[in-house]
């Protein structure tokens, strides 16, 4: 018996020492803005920024999020959903103005899912702010808990990552 654990603890040695020591660990269902997590834009402009699904290990063929700002800093102009893969949408826009779109559902009528990497929507905004203000760009589960769900709706854990907009 303590020959096993011996081989046991041998071979997990092994493993461990032969992964590289800068070995990135990849996240898995993650919902970001395709500029990154931080950036700069400038007063009395407009921007778009992409969200994507990256590393989703069951391909979601639906999926509903909301999306927040500091309406003192972005003043939303329009979103546009990738197509493909959603052929069907809807964003729920009538709290704009106070820096909330407090649902976007996207879904896929068509038969399979949207993979493990995949555009989901192009979000334009004005910079309303003055140099040195920022505004957070904060992604949520959707009012109803609806989240990603997978082809059946089997439901899919999705991690947000927020971006941070700095007016410069």
């Amino acid at each position: 018996m303590n020959k096993l654990f011996l081989q046991l603890g041998l071979l997990a040695l092994s493993c461990l020492l032969a992964a590289p020591a800068g070995a990135a660990v990849v996240a898995g269902n993650v919902v970001k803005f395709a500029q990154g997590t931080d950036f700069n834009v400038a007063p009395g402009t407009s921007f778009t920024v992409d969200l994507v699904g990256e590393n989703f290990l069951a391909g979601p063929d639906g999926a509903a999020f909301s999306l927040s700002w500091n309406p003192a800093v972005l003043g939303y102009v329009g979103a546009s959903v990738a197509n493909p893969p959603w052929d069907a949408s809807f964003i729920s826009a009538d709290n704009a103005g106070n820096g909330i779109i407090d649902y976007v559902f996207l879904s896929k009528s068509t038969a399979g899912d949207a993979g493990s990497h995949f555009a989901m929507a192009s979000f334009t905004f004005n910079v309303l702010g003055n140099v040195g203000t920022s505004a957070e760009l904060m992604l949520s589960n959707d009012p109803f808990e609806v989240g990603f769900v997978a082809p059946g709706a089997v439901p899919i854990a999705a991690s947000y990552l927020n971006s941070q907009v700095h007016v410069v």
